[in-house]
């Protein structure tokens, strides 16, 4: 029932949108003739404790999480007629509700579970999976007056989707946070747009949490992860190894050092599989990130065993930033006191195909890639994070 389901969203979408212009086509790839070619395009919180109640800090807590997920014309050059894309939501291993669903530049999200822009009961279950699929229309001349529109008329900008999780526990994960870049064409004849500090060409997954336990509550910062470019080979499948470079950093401070970026090949953790791990950065400083430069190997790809329900050459890959506080707590850079078992993560997945012909690798798994932090922790006084960005990075490999 679900694929009859999606594809006929699809053929919806196909019949009210014409073929979109792919900008600077990456991968050789000019455009995308129908939605059905649109990428998949996931960004997940998880949250420890995410489960209720939390007796004297939680010895075991529930890392538990949230979804903002689309399919959507990534890169595309976007003029001033609306597109509509499928969202879904999802809940894992989470006691507590998605509260609120929305999408800068855009109308109301329409859910299929109401056939309205009403939300529906979107109360999680803490030991399974709880799904909710709907459609929302991207509309570069609505001004909804909450700040985010119109859009830009020429140049990239990022269209925003958001989630926001309230915990059984009190907990929020305040945004749950997937931003899609796209170029506009609204009028190419106007200046075009200049991209700001260290703003790129933004695939990014943002996690806010919020928790009064800490000193001083509130919230601790933002998670990131996101590639600033046209790196990642999401349009066509691969034969020969490509360069993708991402950032992992935190918008403020979160937990206590150390914190940790790793890329995994084929996670599936609804199943329980972790999936391969390709390299792990860490840090011991808390207002530090990571510049990665990961190459991704079609035989590595070929060799491994794709998640359910992937297609035999799909493969999932998962860039992850991790911040906890683990069993003892602590105080992190910003002088926030952190209590124990308090673990953000922050994931951006997308899905990548092998072009045939590719030989699986007769190494696998292949070595993990490990960059060890290199210094201890300086000062706090010395620990100056410029908002937005990281302070120091690890050398790309």
């Amino acid at each position: 029932m679900k694929t009859f389901r999606f594809a006929a969203v699809f053929f919806a979408l196909a019949a009210s949108v014409q073929a979109q212009t792919i900008h600077n086509a990456p991968q050789g790839v000019a455009a995308y003739a129908d939605p059905s070619e649109w990428p998949f395009l996931s960004g997940q919180c998880h949250w420890a404790p995410s489960n209720n109640p939390v007796p004297e800090g939680n010895p075991s807590p529930t890392l538990g999480h949230t979804h903002v997920e689309v399919n959507a014309p990534i890169w595309a050059e976007l003029g001033a007629t609306t597109v509509t894309m499928p969202i879904t939501v999802r809940l894992f291993h989470t006691s507590g509700r998605i509260v609120s669903v929305w999408a800068e530049h855009s109308n109301d999200v329409i859910w299929d579970a109401t056939g309205t822009t009403d939300l529906p009961d979107m109360t999680g279950d803490p030991n399974g999976l709880k799904t909710w699929t709907g459609r929302v229309t991207y509309d570069p001349l609505l001004d909804k007056k909450d700040g985010y529109g119109p859009a830009p008329v020429h140049g990239w900008f990022g269209l925003r989707f958001f989630a926001r999780t309230r915990f059984d526990n009190g907990d929020l994960m305040v945004y749950t946070l997937l931003t899609v870049p796209f170029y506009s064409t609204i009028n190419p004849l106007a200046p075009e747009r200049v991209l700001g500090g260290i703003e790129g060409i933004d695939l990014r997954a943002s996690c806010t949490p919020f928790t009064t336990r800490d000193t001083p509550a509130g919230s601790n910062g933002s998670g990131i992860s996101q590639v600033r470019d046209q790196s990642l080979p999401i349009l066509a499948p691969i034969s020969t190894p490509m360069l993708v470079k991402s950032s992992t950093y935190n918008y403020g401070r979160n937990g206590v050092p150390p914190s940790t970026y790793e890329l995994f090949l084929d996670s599936d953790l609804h199943m329980n599989v972790p999936g391969t791990p390709l390299v792990q950065s860490d840090l011991n400083r808390d207002d530090a990130g990571t510049d990665n430069a990961d190459t991704i190997d079609p035989s590595t790809l070929a060799a491994s065993k794709p998640p359910m329900g992937f297609a035999p050459n799909e493969h999932r890959l998962s860039f992850t930033w991790k911040n906890g506080s683990g069993p003892l707590g602590g105080q992190n850079g910003a002088g926030t006191t952190v209590q124990p078992n308090e673990t953000l993560v922050t994931l951006l997945v997308v899905k990548v195909k092998t072009a045939p012909g590719v030989v699986p690798s007769f190494s696998f798994p292949p070595p993990l890639i490990f960059n060890p932090a290199t210094a201890p922790p300086p000062p706090a006084s010395s620990m100056m994070a410029v908002p937005g960005r990281p302070v120091s990075t690890t050398p790309s490999k």
